[in-house]
């Protein structure tokens, strides 16, 4: 079941806290995604872009419903960016969250399904946090993507799916 709105945080560089909130409705002719951000018009169009782009990565798109992304304040940096794509697939019901969801990431290719990042100050050890997987406190589950199907032999090819989880959970 489909959540008619979602929320995920992100930790900025000062140690604040920003909230993404994720509303789902009608679509009704309406754009697919549409953000606000307090402030800054060029930051919403970046949200915007990084949900189209990371929706790539999903094998099904519905595109009946149309999702509202606000920022409860101007978001510094770009590190945001993963909180928004996944507050855009909890109430998309494409991924289910336990509990609250603190994500920081970016990507300068989310269709590809890459997401950079770097540790956070005062981070908790639960939340997710882009890059290279340097610590056992979270795993990306890596499937076989569609377009894999006829790769080269030997090669290896994978995608992110829509889908992380903390190692602890079972």
């Amino acid at each position: 079941m489909k959540p008619a709105q979602a929320v995920c945080r992100t930790r900025l560089a000062d140690g604040t806290l920003v909230t993404i909130t994720a509303t789902r409705r009608e679509r009704a002719g309406r754009a697919d995604v549409k953000c606000t951000v307090p402030g800054d018009a060029r930051v919403a169009e970046r949200m915007q872009q990084a949900v189209r782009l990371a929706r790539h990565t999903e094998a099904t798109i519905d595109s009946r419903d149309q999702v509202v992304l606000a920022a409860d304040r101007l978001p510094t940096g770009r590190d945001w960016e993963l909180a928004a794509v996944l507050a855009d697939r909890i109430v998309r019901g494409v991924w289910h969250a336990r509990g609250e969801v603190v994500a920081n990431g970016w990507s300068d290719a989310w269709e590809l399904g890459r997401v950079a990042g770097h540790d956070v100050a005062d981070g908790s050890p639960d939340a997710l946090v882009g890059g290279p997987r340097t610590s056992a406190s979270w795993t990306a589950i890596r499937t076989p993507a569609r377009a894999c199907r006829a790769r080269a032999p030997g090669s290896r090819c994978t995608a992110v799916a829509p889908t992380m989880r903390w190692a602890g959970w079972k």
